[in-house]
């Protein structure tokens, strides 16, 4: 059964810090799964589409309309394409957390040339975006589409030409408190972000700041959540 969203973002964190080996070399993990023994082609090709593909493919168990292979996409234009002819394509706009998210690097050649698991806008109000890249590099100094790494980049959204839509299992529905209406996050304010931070035991001043962050990381960690610091219907649940 194809699992949700959250886990496809749960599981593209889980791998963060794994890398190619040699340096160079694009033999990695996620190489050796899309390949399959050269049957769908080849680990010493960039892997940034094979590890978004190991996500949603290998472990959400998800099935992509006109993908390269049964294991998904090895190439941004590919992925764009498919996403176009099988009406699975979301606008910059558009994007969900758990979609490929397809990238012109600038200075790189040109049109779709990287991509990765898509996690979220920044904030609301500034032009960037976060996704979970393989292939990237771990500073901004590294190389963005064939650095050797898996990493969470943020990435100014004019980088970003859309992304594919795998069709992911409905989340089962989860009831919250009473007293969370709305997802909070830091910079935010207000009478609920108050009784949040009651039930966390924090400074009670209504004002989503940095200590309330670490300490809605803290359940989410222990929750075995995504820790993103966002307090969505789920986070909300495990503080009470």
């Amino acid at each position: 059964m194809a699992k949700t969203r959250a886990d496809a973002i749960r599981f593209a964190y889980s791998h963060i810090g794994d890398h190619e080996d040699p340096p160079g070399s694009n033999h990695c993990i996620y190489s050796s799964w899309y390949d399959q023994a050269g049957r769908y082609g080849s680990d010493d090709e960039p892997w940034c589409l094979k590890f978004a593909s190991f996500v949603v493919v290998g472990q959400c168990g998800v099935t992509l309309p006109g993908a390269q292979s049964p294991h998904g996409f090895a190439s941004s234009v590919a992925c764009l394409q498919a996403a176009h002819d099988h009406s699975r394509y979301a606008s910059p706009s558009q994007l969900r957390g758990g979609d490929f998210v397809i990238y012109h690097v600038p200075g790189e050649r040109a049109g779709p040339n990287h991509g990765g698991v898509y996690i979220r806008r920044c904030t609301a109000h500034t032009a960037c975006v976060i996704s979970v890249d393989g292939n990237t590099g771990h500073s901004t100094t590294e190389n963005q589409r064939d650095g050797g790494c898996v990493d969470e980049k943020h990435r100014p959204l004019s980088w970003v030409l859309g992304g594919y839509v795998p069709d992911y299992a409905k989340p089962a529905t989860v009831t919250a408190p009473a007293w969370w209406h709305r997802t909070l996050r830091r910079g935010m304010a207000g009478d609920d972000v108050k009784v949040m931070q009651r039930r966390l035991k924090v400074d009670d001043d209504g004002a989503f700041g940095p200590m309330t962050e670490h300490a809605v990381r803290y359940v989410q960690h222990r929750h075995s959540l995504t820790t993103t610091g966002v307090v969505d219907a789920r986070t909300a649940r495990a503080i009470g």
